[in-house]
């Protein structure tokens, strides 16, 4: 297999739907992404992507607690 550098990303995905999390990792991982840190919520993401400090960030625009813009902007304003 040809490797074309993205299995050095980590990608962060942070949805509250496990359904959609899956999916999503599953597309990642056939382009070849191996490291994906999965959050269920904006809070849990937030603490993630200080711990991990992933390449790429997914998250879903409407979760309950802190949804995706809110996540977005606690990211810009840290």
């Amino acid at each position: 297999m040809v490797s074309n550098g993205l299995e050095k990303l980590a990608v962060l995905v942070v949805d509250d739907h496990a359904n959609m999390r899956r999916i999503v990792n599953t597309i990642l991982h056939t382009f070849g992404i191996d490291r994906v840190i999965e959050a269920n919520d904006g809070a849990d993401g937030f603490e993630s992507m200080r711990s991990c400090q992933p390449d790429v960030v997914i998250v879903d625009w409407e979760m309950p607690g802190i949804d995706g813009v809110e996540f977005t902007q606690l990211v810009r304003n840290a």
